[in-house]
């Protein structure tokens, strides 16, 4: 226990932690993001919404039903 209270080894990984900051911060800042594609957006929007009114009309189908 007392190794690890050593000012040296507190040291150390005080100034690793700040490199591995340092690295991730620098490969970060270089990322590229690839716009988004509009139309695919709203192809899937309209497809999920009209599954959503798919289940919907299943839904009151089968209510009707066990009514």
């Amino acid at each position: 226990m007392a190794f690890l209270l050593n000012p040296w080894v507190i040291c150390v990984l005080v100034v690793g932690i700040m490199v591995g900051n340092l690295m991730n911060l620098k490969y970060t800042a270089n990322m590229t993001f690839v716009p988004k594609n509009k139309q695919l957006d709203e192809m899937i929007a309209k497809d999920r919404m009209s599954q959503i009114d798919q289940l919907i009309e299943m839904d009151k189908q089968r209510q009707s039903q066990e009514s």
